[in-house]
């Protein structure tokens, strides 16, 4: 009991291990079908596509407001993070699938692990994708 008190106490005084850049670089998505590149610019995080996996081989709109997919790569898919001492807050993603935008979050569960939760309103009525530090050559985008 005293070694979790403890281990609770050195938690809330240490706040996150974690820096603010620690999150640039290169992410995939847990479906594999996506590699993002994380940057920071005046002091907010973005992400943009740097490959993604094309498997109907078509360039076509998924949706009247989705982009065609020649426009997918450097598309701005993340944008206006702001770290606050332990998390990446106050940013906005878009799913370019289906045309729309949502509020998020970024967590960093370890240096290779991210989660980015979109939600509208509340982060409880959210939902959350986990990325993993890329750190390979980029496969040939078909």
């Amino acid at each position: 009991m005293k070694l979790l008190l403890l281990s609770i106490t050195l938690f809330l005084f240490t706040g996150s291990s974690f820096k603010s850049d620690d999150i640039l670089g290169m992410w995939l998505d847990e479906s594999k079908k996506l590699i993002v590149e994380c940057y920071k610019f005046d002091n907010k995080y973005y992400a943009r596509i740097k490959w993604f996996k094309n498997e109907n081989k078509k360039i076509d709109k998924f949706s009247e407001k989705g982009l065609p997919k020649s426009q997918w790569l450097n598309y701005k898919v993340m944008e206006h993070f702001i770290f606050n001492g332990d998390y990446w807050t106050d940013g906005t993603i878009h799913q370019i699938k289906k045309g729309t935008s949502y509020d998020a979050t970024i967590h960093m569960k370890n240096y290779n692990a991210i989660v980015v939760r979109g939600y509208v309103l509340v982060t409880l009525l959210g939902d959350d994708v986990n990325f993993s530090r890329y750190t390979g050559g980029l496969p040939k985008q078909e």
